[in-house]
């Protein structure tokens, strides 16, 4: 005998199983196809497995995680496979990483092979502002080359202002050129 459809209207289906509760399908399975309406499922650990791509659209998201660990990982077996954490609009609105940990390390932006590239692409007076609001800023490199750290205003000055005074200490020669001193 062939396979029939089974069509179930009810005010409410409540399936109970003293077992697994397993729902297959050989094309698609879908929920709340016709209207949108709420979904919500409660469990002590949700798994989502899928062998293709996976997609989350909605008017707003919100992940939360507490008391654990929590990561988001991609991992990439083959060059160009980027992983992209974008805010898109030309709006006034801003993409915010924070952290309230109390740790020397509370945010980090780390890379174990490979650069860092900070870019502003912003108009004048749209800076790039890194601000120590109660400790120090440090910058340090360990590369043994001519520019291991280098501060290059490409249309103007560079001006270093401090109110205790300045220190430069080099173990080397200190070259200072100037096209003229004021």
């Amino acid at each position: 005998a062939a396979d029939k459809p089974i069509d179930i209207d009810a005010s409410t289906l409540d399936i109970d199983a003293s077992g697994a509760l397993t729902i297959d399908s050989a094309t698609s399975i879908t929920i709340g196809g016709t209207t949108d309406n709420p979904v919500t499922i409660d469990s002590s650990t949700f798994a989502l497995d899928a062998s293709g791509a996976i997609a989350i659209d909605g008017v707003g998201l919100s992940i939360d995680n507490a008391g654990t660990e929590a990561n988001i990982t991609s991992t990439s077996d083959a060059a160009g496979e980027d992983f992209t954490i974008a805010l898109a609009g030309a709006t006034d609105s801003s993409l915010i990483l924070s952290s309230t940990g109390t740790g020397v390390d509370a945010l980090q932006i780390t890379t174990t092979a490979g650069g860092i590239d900070i870019t502003n692409g912003g108009a004048s007076g749209e800076d790039l502002d890194i601000i120590g609001a109660l400790s120090a800023v440090n910058i340090t490199s360990a590369e043994a080359t001519a520019d291991a750290i280098k501060i290059d205003a490409t249309a103007g000055q560079v001006t270093i202002d401090g109110n205790a005074g300045v220190n430069i200490d080099s173990a080397a020669d200190l070259n200072v050129t100037a096209v003229g001193i004021e």
